[in-house]
């Protein structure tokens, strides 16, 4: 159990909740799909500009990295991103990949439209494992318990769709603009008559950036409390979007602190976390190299740089394998930073939704509680229905071979009221006998 003040001394601990085995695991699956997804990126910008699909301005070191074609196991072509990455060396291509997901980044439609494909797949595949990190990390700060990872995902399964729009709505706010200048910009390509209208468009166009470039500040600003917003106040798409958006401008003293604070943490206990993996790789490569027979070492390796596996051969299969077995273990740090950034980010979304809505911390969605009473609530006048209709088909069986008995009682029931009707005009008469005898 931690004990919780519900304040920014919370977020002191964000640290260790992050350190949890199931968001590790469900960091390290979402770091192996977002480096796949940078890969696929990368390979796909540098087919379509070998299709000429980029024109004159295909990005030189995207095609560089992007070309993995006629590589062996163990032997990428030198340059490429799956060279860099087998070697360890991942980090020396981020400045590139930032241009790949910068979707106005050169003049070129090709460009743009692989940018926001990457953006898409990115979206899709973060929007499921920070919904369950965000889950998780929601129950068991508000209600100090221990839920399972099954639990978080039946939420997220359902209400997929929520987190995944959830990111997508404030970039479909920035586009609108982002287009309307991208058609400015085809109309002015038209010869002279282009040219002279684009002195009035200009202005045009430069308040459609400032308003896209606000709204782009709010979306990073606002990010990370997305999922949050889902997975605490139980809100559909917009909602999240607009909920985690209005607690960023309603208390931005009060969220850039706990930012700031939240990052800072994070910072150093991420580089604690690199730096731990790095020594636990030195010594088991080193400590394997120091028993292996043989020409060269088993792999070689530069603290904190490349790993290198032997020639080719049955040696270097074996090698890349144990390379690749190796650089899973610098994924490690990866899954970690995913696990903090979503996990602070729900403490962050508690604490600011406590100050601006005024909500208990311990207030937290709950979708079984809410849908089961109303299930059976439907359930049981629909069994009382049917046990009815049930009920009613077997008398009505019952009731079929004595049909007649019942008209001859209903005969003979009538016969007595026809009597009662028959003496009831012989009254007077008697009354008139009883009144002469008297006399």
């Amino acid at each position: 159990m931690t004990n919780r003040s519900g304040d920014w001394k919370d977020l002191l601990s964000v640290y260790h909740r992050a350190l949890k085995g199931n968001k590790i695991w469900v960091g390290f699956l979402t770091s192996l799909a977002v480096l796949l997804i940078l890969i696929v990126g990368v390979v796909v910008y540098g087919w379509f500009a070998e299709w000429g699909l980029m024109g004159r301005h295909a990005n030189a070191e995207l095609v560089r990295l992007g070309d993995v074609a006629g590589e062996v196991v163990g032997d990428p072509p030198r340059g490429s991103i799956v060279f860099h990455i087998v070697r360890g060396e991942g980090l020396q291509t981020l400045p590139v990949l930032v241009q790949l997901l910068n979707p106005l980044w050169g003049p070129s439609i090709g460009h743009f439209l692989v940018s926001v494909l990457v953006w898409l797949a990115l979206f899709w595949v973060l929007s499921g494992p920070g919904g369950v990190i965000s889950r998780l990390s929601a129950l068991e700060y508000a209600r100090d318990d221990f839920p399972t990872l099954g639990e978080a995902q039946q939420l997220v399964r359902g209400r997929r769709l929520d987190y995944f729009l959830s990111f997508l709505w404030p970039a479909l706010v920035v586009a609108v603009p982002v287009l309307i200048m991208l058609l400015i910009g085809l109309f002015c390509s038209i010869p002279v008559v282009g040219r002279i209208a684009l002195v009035p468009l200009y202005p045009v166009a430069a308040l459609l950036g400032g308003v896209a470039w606000l709204f782009a500040i709010g979306w990073v600003l606002s990010f990370g409390m997305m999922m949050p917003a889902v997975s605490v106040g139980g809100k559909d798409a917009f909602d999240g979007w607009s909920t985690s958006y209005a607690y960023v401008l309603w208390q931005f003293g009060r969220y850039a602190c706990y930012t700031l604070l939240a990052g800072l943490i994070g910072l150093v206990s991420a580089v604690a976390a690199f730096w731990l993996v790095e020594v636990l790789i030195y010594f088991v490569v080193n400590g394997i190299n120091l028993g292996f027979i043989g020409v060269r070492p088993w792999l070689e390796y530069e603290f904190g740089g490349a790993i290198i596996g032997p020639g080719a051969g049955l040696a270097g299969v074996v090698g890349f394998i144990i390379m690749l077995l190796t650089l899973g273990l610098r994924v490690l740090p990866l899954a970690y930073i995913v696990s903090y950034f979503f996990t602070g980010e729900t403490l962050i979304f508690f604490l600011l939704r406590k100050h601006v809505d005024n909500i208990e911390i311990d207030e937290i969605y709950e979708e079984t509680e809410e849908e089961e009473p109303i299930l059976e609530e439907v359930a049981e006048p629909v069994a009382e229905g049917e046990e009815a209709a049930e009920e009613a088909e077997t008398e009505a069986e019952e009731a079929a071979p004595g049909e007649e008995p019942e008209a001859e009682e209903a005969e003979t029931a009538e016969e007595p009221l026809e009597t009662e009707e028959a003496e009831e005009p012989h009254e007077p008469e008697q009354e008139e006998q009883d009144e002469e005898e008297r006399d």
